[in-house]
C-alpha cells in the first residue's frame, strides 16, 4: 500500500479535506499501482497476439553461415550444436528487455539468455534457468545435410534479421546423416518487435516422426521452472494455443511439419507502453479500437519540423505512410484507415532521434 501521509497537510481538528484534494490522492495512488505492476506485465510474453496466415517461404541469399560455439572451424550443423553469440543489427526488445545478441541452435530455436552452452534437444526438459527463446521448431533436429545462415533485409528504422535452417532433418541416431525434412526461418523486425515464423516442407515426411515444440518462451523464474510463454498445439493453418496462464507447459508433441508458406506471428501486447515515449511527453492515438480514422497526437518537438509516420500490418508491412508537418506546440491529425482490414496494426513515428510506436486496433 502507498503511504501517502507525506503529502496530508494538517488542516486542524474538524477541517474536511477538499475534493479536489481527495481527487488528487486517488490519482496519485493509480499512478504508483501501475509503476508497480507494470514492469513485470511488461515482461510476460504471453500477452503476446497471433495470428496465422499463408506466405511464401524465400531461402536467404548470400547470408552469413554462424559456426559452432565449441568448434569455430565447423559451422552450425551437427547434432546438439550450439552457435557463439550473434550480434544483432539492432536492438530487438523480447518480453519488454532489449536483446542485443542471441545465439542459435541445431535444434530449431534461438536463445536470448547468453548463457547457452549446449542445445537443449529434449524440448520437454528445457527449464533451465534463464532461458528466454523462441522456437519455430523445437526437437531433436540436425543439419548436416542443411545450412544455418542470417542475413538482414530493409534500411532503419524497419530492418528485419532473419535466421533461417534450411534442410534440417529429425535425428534418426546417426549424428552423420540426416534427411531434410523442413526448411524453417525466425524473422525479427525492427521498431515494431514483431517475431515471424515462416515454413517449407522438404521431401517426404520425416522418419522418425517429429514431436516438437513451437512457440516463444520468457524467462524461467526458477531451477526447473517454467517462465511464461505462448505455445502452439499443433501446426495448422488454424492452431490451438496454450500458455502460462492455462498449461503448466508448453506443448512439445507436435509431429506434423507446417504447410509451405505458413506464417505464424507473434506481436507484442499493448501494455509494452514505454514505446510510446516521444520526446518529453508521449504520442496519443484515439479512439482505439478505431472504424474508418483515428486521431494522433503528438507533443511539442521543439526541434523537429516533420515526422514520418507509419502503418505496419500484424505481417510486419507496410500499409500506409505520410509525412507529417509539425507544429511547435504539439501537432494534431487525422488518420484515414477507411480502406484498412480489421485486425492489429502498429502505428510508428520517427521525428528526427524520435522514435515511438503505437498498436491500434482496427474494426
Amino acid at each position: 500500500m502507498t503511504n501517502l501521509n507525506f503529502i496530508l497537510p494538517a488542516l486542524g481538528p474538524g477541517r474536511p479535506y477538499p475534493p479536489t484534494f481527495w481527487r488528487l490522492v486517488l490519482l496519485l495512488a493509480a499512478v504508483a499501482f501501475l509503476a508497480s505492476v507494470q514492469p513485470g506485465r511488461a515482461q510476460d510474453v504471453s500477452r503476446y497476439t497471433f495470428a496465422a496466415s499463408s506466405g511464401t517461404f524465400t531461402p536467404v541469399v548470400g547470408g552469413t553461415v554462424p559456426h559452432d560455439m565449441y568448434v569455430p572451424a565447423q559451422t552450425l550443423s551437427k547434432n546438439d550444436g550450439i552457435s557463439s553469440a550473434i550480434t544483432l543489427p539492432f536492438p530487438f526488445m523480447y518480453g519488454g528487455v532489449a536483446r542485443t545478441t542471441l545465439q542459435a541452435t541445431t535444434d530449431g530455436y534461438i536463445d536470448f539468455s547468453g548463457a547457452g552452452t549446449y542445445s537443449q534437444s529434449d524440448n520437454a526438459n528445457a527449464t533451465a534457468v534463464g532461458m528466454s527463446l523462441i522456437a519455430p521448431f523445437f526437437d531433436d533436429l540436425n543439419g548436416v545435410s542443411g545450412t544455418a545462415s542470417y542475413a538482414v533485409t530493409g534500411t532503419a528504422p524497419s530492418r528485419v534479421f532473419t535466421f533461417e535452417w534450411l534442410n534440417w532433418g529429425v535425428y534418426s541416431g546417426d549424428a552423420a546423416t540426416a534427411t531434410p525434412s523442413l526448411s524453417f526461418q525466425v524473422k525479427l523486425y525492427e521498431t515494431t518487435n514483431i517475431i515471424q515464423f515462416v515454413y517449407r516442407p522438404e521431401g517426404s515426411a520425416p522418419t522418425p516422426a517429429p514431436s516438437a515444440r513451437i512457440g516463444i518462451e520468457g524467462n524461467s523464474a526458477a531451477v526447473g521452472g517454467r517462465g511464461n510463454f505462448v505455445s502452439l498445439t499443433d501446426a495448422s493453418a488454424a492452431p490451438v494455443l496454450v500458455d502460462n496462464t492455462t498449461s503448466t507447459a508448453e506443448f512439445n508433441a507436435i509431429a506434423t511439419r507446417p504447410a509451405a508458406g505458413q506464417v505464424y506471428t507473434f506481436t507484442p501486447g499493448t501494455n509494452l507502453a514505454a514505446r510510446t515515449a516521444l520526446g518529453t511527453g508521449s504520442l496519443e492515438v484515439f479512439p482505439n479500437p478505431a472504424q474508418r480514422a483515428f486521431t494522433l497526437r503528438l507533443p511539442a518537438l521543439a526541434a523537429e519540423r516533420t515526422a514520418q509516420v507509419t502503418l505496419f500490418n500484424s505481417l510486419g508491412q507496410q500499409v500506409q505512410a505520410r509525412l507529417l508537418e509539425l507544429v511547435p506546440a504539439g501537432t494534431q491529425t487525422q488518420i484515414d484507415i477507411s480502406t484498412l482490414s480489421s485486425g492489429l496494426y502498429t502505428l510508428r513515428v520517427q521525428a528526427g532521434s524520435h522514435t515511438a510506436a503505437q498498436q491500434v486496433a482496427v474494426e
